[in-house]
């Protein structure tokens, strides 16, 4: 006599989660310079106003380990001594980075 085999039980499919994201090709920009820093050390830019038509730039980025470069970008907010640059590279974990404005020219 054969076994019924419409009465096994079935193995579930297993689905496997997707790889974290791999950080190790992520780089600290390290001349990074925020705006303002609140009363507990956060650094922030809450109030800076976002500029609907980014100035075209060059934007000098020091890397940790890939270290320094100028990057085409644009202006999107600034203060007097902080301006945000949006650039995309595959070492930001963002779409920009704050710098002092000594490191940023027009294009």
């Amino acid at each position: 006599m054969q076994p019924d085999v419409s009465r096994r039980r079935q193995t579930p499919t297993v689905h496997k989660a997707p790889p974290p994201p791999d950080r190790s090709k992520w780089q600290r920009a390290r001349n990074e310079h925020w705006p303002f820093v609140d009363r507990d050390g956060q650094r922030h830019a809450r109030g800076v106003p976002d500029q609907k038509n980014p100035i075209p730039v060059r934007v000098r980025v020091v890397w940790d380990r890939d270290g320094e470069e100028w990057i085409d970008g644009g202006a999107r907010r600034w203060t007097q001594t902080a301006v945000l640059v949006t650039f995309d590279d595959h070492r930001l974990q963002v779409g920009g980075v704050w710098v002092v404005p000594s490191d940023v020219e027009r294009r």
